[in-house]
């Protein structure tokens, strides 16, 4: 209704399509996105406000409509889901390219023991390649 009246969906860096993605309102990103709004406006920041908040479905919306996993807002997305101790987004990430050799992400991994079990990641052992076991 409020595009239908002409609100502007570019405010503040399309903010109105990141407050969708980080609150998991799928309806309304794919309402946004049909209606113009840039998923790559700063620096991807709906792909990493959907994975800080363990949106999955809105992360692959995301990824699916173009997103980059592997740009900076994908590291920064990656880093997110880590955070949250978001698994299922982690792995939706990675299986999209996201750079698992980023310093920060094996930080944050390191605090959750589903991901840092997942990605056999060991704080003893640094290494920079990750499997999935």
């Amino acid at each position: 209704m409020l595009l239908a009246h002409g609100a502007d969906l570019h405010v503040r860096d399309d903010e109105p399509l990141c407050e969708a993605a980080a609150h998991g309102h799928l309806r309304l990103l794919h309402l946004l996105m049909a209606a113009g709004a840039d998923l790559h406006a700063a620096s991807d920041a709906p792909l990493r406000c959907a994975a800080r908040g363990g949106h999955v479905d809105v992360v692959r919306a995301l990824l699916d409509a173009g997103a980059d996993a592997r740009a900076s807002g994908g590291v920064q997305a990656l880093r997110a889901a880590a955070r949250g101790g978001w698994l299922h987004v982690v792995t939706t990430l990675v299986a999209a390219g996201a750079d698992l050799s980023d310093p920060d992400f094996r930080a944050c991994a390191l605090r959750s023991r589903s991901i840092s079990r997942a990605l056999n990641i060991s704080a003893e052992l640094p290494s920079n390649r990750f499997t999935f076991q």
